[in-house]
């Protein structure tokens, strides 16, 4: 099962992103970076430099933010 991994800031809790068509539109918060859809067994980086504030983590792929493939975390 392919994953993906993206961060995005918003005041809006993880389990609570509106959701079009089983995934989240990204472009309607601000994505601050991902690492691109990652098949089983394979890993994938990236770094950023993260603002204070409240952030999402999510899987983006079809039907996995409404299993639960997310979490929220704050920077101060």
């Amino acid at each position: 099962m392919d994953h993906e991994f993206v961060i995005l800031k918003t005041d809006t809790l993880a389990k609570d992103l509106p959701l079009v068509d089983g995934v989240v539109v990204e472009d309607d918060f601000s994505p601050v970076g991902e690492v691109p859809e990652t098949a089983a067994g394979k890993s994938g980086t990236f770094s950023a430099t993260l603002a204070a504030g409240h952030y999402a983590i999510i899987c983006n792929i079809l039907g996995h933010v409404s299993q639960g493939m997310v979490i929220d975390f704050t920077v101060n």
